[in-house]
């Protein structure tokens, strides 16, 4: 057996690794349909538990000829595929760089291909095998003259380490269905199955629609919206991002509501591939033209859904204006005026529909009702369907607890409490997501961006607390602190150094009254790194130089004031976390003064976004409300985009912004 080397680094091909199983089953089919092959058949072999044990995926392409061999496994990133275009039958290329294959190790440890070629009129037959332990090569056998029928390539996967459940999972046909829909919509010829049963694209269609959208492109490559309508129940709607070809590369929450229309929507464009080759999709809201495209698509979609509902709503209108009880009397006359007679037509049917006596009421009234979802869509048109829906359905107890409700408070404050409620529990979604995704992890600033980002949004620290200082010298902040003890203040020409004899400079020091004293403070002090950081003896000792120069102050060595020093960050070393689990210390507390009212505590962002959660799991249980990570990153990137795009801003700056925010 022979063995060549792959032409870049190890960590490289383990990242590939790690994609989803599903994924990586995905690319190897889509390798399969590169060859040209008309039929790709995935089959799974159970162990004793009903799991996946093994894993093979048959094509009866050309195979791989023992001349491409290095361009095929050697050349990562410079596949064959980049110069050619098309299959030797006219079909698009899905991958062009190689990587497809690799991603087989997110499956089991040692991934073998027996493919058979043809030269010169005979066929040869080999193996060639990677391994997760030794991914920069790989190994293959001398090829070997063959008597079979057939050219083709078998991928065997045996032992699989990841996806023993979710590859034989319910839903996985369609989910993997509608990944290959649109190329299975464009080559009908094309037989795709997994485990016996074959992606049957036309009998889960309901319903296609292609659109060109007015995206200018120097190449004058068009964008392009398909939207695909299933007869099947979806449990998400998706938009995918794929290049012009209509190749996937990335799939986001479509974002747009369709009450009784499963769809999945594919946004085609050479922006897509570009943004993809620099592995930047995942960061779409952070990439304006990427940003720009991608609301474009929405809006197509949006008026797309709305088009298809009033579709369905036109037998009803036709018997309402036979009774002369539509509220328009004259058609539309401009595009404005047709979308506006549209969203009441889909409002009015779901009246309709689910209202319990709405149908069976009098002329009269049927005709007053009409008038009046009239004038509320004309006056509030985007909320009116839901607010309808809720309140149609409101038992009569209900009805008149909310009656007596509004006899004590104003229906705006019960709105605004609410919406707060949401918008926190969407936030810590998003904080979980910018500290701990891989991507963004490696990216996020301490100072010019999650410091700013905290200063914003406090009340994930606790509730109460009022910004005393942010960003300053220790100085500033002990100045600030000894206002409120109606002492003294510090002379000017003091400066109060650490014990390492430094003017300090913390992050944030804020401060708040107990409830149940008037005259105790609580300090909380914060020194915060970024996520890549992982926190050790270094970063506990900065802070615990704060903690100790504030206990040796006479000014400030009062049981009336409490000083909480706390470092903040994702990940401790081993250091940390020995130094963190002390005896006679609660846990995460590393120093306590003699007097005990000044102390240091070692806190992770997961406990700080935990107890953030807990402190609202309350109202999220009575609102059965599910945080998203989408509405809060969506939350973020709207209020606070100036701090999450490039390496966001300084003080100076981010203060100048956000009081034109709050100013508007």
């Amino acid at each position: 057996m022979a063995r060549s080397h792959v032409n870049v680094g190890k960590d490289h091909i383990q990242s590939l690794a790690k994609t989803s199983p599903l994924a990586a089953v995905e690319e190897i089919i889509w390798n399969a349909l590169d060859s040209s092959s008309k039929r790709v058949e995935t089959l799974l072999r159970m162990n004793d538990i009903g799991g996946v044990q093994d894993v093979e995926i048959i094509d009866y392409g050309t195979g791989i000829p023992i001349d491409e061999l290095e361009q095929a496994f050697g050349n990562l990133g410079e596949s064959k595929k980049i110069k050619q275009k098309e299959t030797a039958d006219g079909r698009v290329l899905h991958g062009r760089e190689g990587r497809g294959r690799f991603k087989a190790l997110s499956l089991c440890n040692n991934p073998k291909w027996e493919t058979i070629y043809k030269k010169d009129g005979e066929l040869y037959k080999y193996q060639i095998s990677i391994s997760y332990l030794d991914p920069d090569f790989y190994d293959y056998t001398e090829p070997q003259k063959v008597v079979v029928a057939e050219t083709g390539t078998r991928v065997m996967l045996n032992d699989i380490t990841q996806g023993v459940r979710s590859l034989c999972a319910d839903g996985t046909i369609d989910q993997l269905t509608r990944r290959f829909a649109l190329y299975l919509s464009n080559y009908p010829g094309i037989q795709i199955l997994y485990d016996g049963k074959l992606f049957r694209v036309d009998n889960i269609i309901a319903h296609k629609e292609s659109y060109v959208l007015p995206v200018d492109d120097a190449q004058g490559a068009e964008t392009r919206l398909t939207i695909i309508e299933w007869k099947i129940k979806l449990d998400n709607k998706n938009l995918h991002l794929c290049n012009k070809s209509g190749f996937c590369r990335h799939e986001i929450a479509a974002g747009v509501n369709a009450p009784g229309i499963d769809y999945t929507a594919y946004l085609s464009s050479p922006v897509i591939e570009k943004y993809y080759a620099e592995d930047q999709l995942v960061f779409e809201d952070m990439h304006e033209v990427l940003k720009t495209l991608i609301e474009l698509a929405r809006e197509k979609l949006r008026e797309h859904v709305r088009e298809r509902l009033a579709e369905e709503a036109r037998d009803v209108v036709s018997e309402w204006q036979e009774l002369e009880i539509y509220p328009y009397e004259r058609e539309a006359a401009n595009p404005i005026e047709k979308a506006e007679r549209q969203v009441f037509d889909i409002v009015a049917v779901r009246v309709n529909e689910q209202h319990p006596t709405f149908k069976g009421t009098d002329t009269k009234n049927k005709k007053m009702t009409l008038a009046l979802i009239k004038q509320a869509l004309e006056s509030n048109p985007s909320s009116l369907t839901k607010i309808l829906k809720e309140v149609v359905h409101l038992s009569k107890e209900d009805q008149d607890a909310l009656a007596d409700l509004l006899k004590r408070t104003p229906f705006t404050a019960l709105i605004q409490a609410g919406a707060l409620v949401t918008q926190r529990l969407d936030t810590i979604q998003a904080f979980e997501h910018i500290l701990f995704d891989k991507d963004w992890k490696k990216c996020l600033l301490e100072r010019t961006q999650l410091h700013r980002l905290l200063v914003h949004e406090l009340w994930i620290l606790g509730e109460g607390y009022t910004l005393d200082n942010d960003d300053e010298s220790l100085t500033e902040a002990l100045k600030k602190h000894i206002d409120k003890l109606g002492r003294q203040k510090l002379a000017e020409e003091v400066e109060v150094k650490t014990i390492e004899g430094i003017e300090g400079i913390p992050d944030l020091c804020m401060s708040r009254r107990f409830q149940y004293s008037r005259d105790q403070f609580e300090n909380l002090v914060i020194e915060l790194k970024r996520p890549s950081i992982n926190v050790g003896q270094k970063e506990i000792g900065q802070i615990e130089d704060y903690a100790i120069t504030v206990a040796k102050d006479e000014r400030f060595n009062t049981q009336k004031y409490i000083w909480s020093f706390v470092l903040l960050g994702n990940s401790l070393n081993d250091h940390a976390i020995e130094k963190t689990n002390q005896d006679g210390f609660p846990k995460g507390c590393t120093y306590k003064s003699k007097s005990g009212n000044v102390s240091v505590h070692v806190k992770c962002w997961a406990d700080v976004l935990a107890d953030a959660k807990s402190r609202y799991e309350f109202f999220r249980e009575k609102l059965e409300l599910e945080a998203s990570k989408e509405y809060g990153m969506e939350y973020l990137q709207k209020r606070y985009s100036h701090l999450l795009t490039g390496r966001g801003a300084s003080k100076k700056k981010d203060s100048e912004i956000m009081a034109k925010v709050e100013s508007k």
